[in-house]
Order: C-alpha cells, then structure tokens, then sequence
C-alpha cells in the first residue's frame, strides 16, 4: 500500500536530528495515517458496531465489537472478535470503520 510506505518512510527519522525535521516527519506520518482511516484505539466507539482493529504484535486485523461488563460472563469489558474463541487476545491499537457494502444489483 503506498500510503502505508510513505507513512513508514516518514516514521524512518533520525532520534538526533537538531532541526525537529523528525517531530515534523512523525506529524505528517499521523496525519497521513488519520486519512488513511486507521484512528487510535482510545477513540474506538465502544458499542456493538462492529469495527476493525489493527493489532501490531502479530501484524493482524480483525473485525471485533465491544462487550461490556455487564453482559460479559466475566465482568469486565472486552472486544470480541468473530472467529476463534471470541474474545480478543490481541491488544489493538488502531481501529477503523467497515467499509461501505457493495451496492445490491437487482
């Protein structure tokens, strides 16, 4: 995906560097991230649509909903995910709206 290697590219700085070209890079990089879709997990809707989340770790996406506390059989709030065993073992840190569904043809 070329956004995601030009927001690679631009997270790609120099710790050191004296002019703050890097915190300037690493802005770009978020902002190209935000119109890429992909926002902070902290900002997920935490309701039952259903969303997509990337979790860093192993590098997956999954499409999850939120379960809250008081219908969880363990008391705490958690996202699920379809498939497996349900419960997201992951820890997301982006999520993003489905895409739209395809228009039905007659």
């Amino acid at each position: 995906d070329t956004i995601a290697k030009v927001i690679e590219d631009l997270r790609d700085t120099d710790p050191d560097d004296p002019w703050h070209v890097c915190d300037a890079r690493r802005a770009w990089a978020d902002r190209l991230a935000a119109l890429d879709g992909w926002r902070p997990i902290e900002t997920a809707p935490k309701t039952s649509q259903s969303l997509l989340v990337w979790c860093p770790e192993y590098k997956n996406v999954y499409v999850v909903t939120w379960v809250m506390a008081e219908v969880s059989m363990t008391g705490r709030p958690f996202w699920a995910h379809f498939g497996g065993n349900g419960c997201l073992m992951e820890k997301p840190t982006h999520w993003m709206p489905l895409p739209t569904p395809p228009q039905e043809t007659p």
